[in-house]
């Protein structure tokens, strides 16, 4: 008799415990639970976060009213609203690694604009390192290094552009206009790029 009875409560048990592991994962994307990731969907979600970072940024969401609304979901800060220089690129590399606190980006340099200087092209690779932290069992980007904007040569153009409509001050305006030239330039060149991501 206390056979059976254990053997019951056993049976309860088990049954309880499957119905509880069923209830913890069912409901989340990619079958887990967002607090417990393996180390390949951590990976995939970092480059997921950094990546969707590096394409708003690259299409000039920062440079734009409004476009930090792009990043909401992807970071534990607010970006700074002041703007005194960015860089333009041609593309952006995502690392492959495995999932680790610090994510760095290469970035495929064309030139940079400084508000006090104008435009100057670099021509050397730079790199943006990308710190992730889990906040609440999410992954979020809580700090980006250096932090300027890097954008296409579109959204650059069309930056500039809009600032040259409002511009008053001569130098100033001789600045804008010099750096749209010499974006225009490489637009129709064919050198502005297509594709914004690559793997290494």
């Amino acid at each position: 008799m206390r056979r059976l009875v254990s053997s019951a409560v056993l049976a309860v048990l088990l049954s309880f415990c499957a119905i509880l592991g069923q209830a913890q994962y069912s409901g989340y994307p990619g079958g887990y639970h967002p607090r417990i990731r393996s180390e390949e969907q951590t990976s995939a979600e970092q480059r997921r976060l950094v990546s969707a970072y590096c394409r708003a940024d690259f299409d000039g969401a920062r440079l734009n009213a409004g476009g930090e609304a792009r990043f909401k979901d992807l970071l534990s800060f607010r970006l700074s609203p002041e703007l005194s220089s960015f860089a333009v690129v041609s593309r952006f590399d995502l690392p492959g690694d495995a999932p680790k606190p610090n994510v760095t980006i290469t970035y495929h340099m064309l030139g940079r604009w400084e508000s006090s200087m104008g435009y100057q092209r670099v021509s050397d690779p730079e790199e943006t390192v990308f710190h992730i932290v889990q906040r609440d069992g999410e992954l979020r980007i809580d700090s980006v290094e250096p932090s300027e904007p890097r954008v296409s040569v579109r959204a650059a153009l069309e930056y500039l552009r809009g600032q040259l409509s409002d511009a008053k001050e001569e130098t100033r305006r001789a600045m804008l206009d010099a750096a749209i030239k010499e974006l225009t330039a490489l637009q129709r060149t064919g050198n502005e790029p297509n594709a914004a991501t690559s793997q290494r």
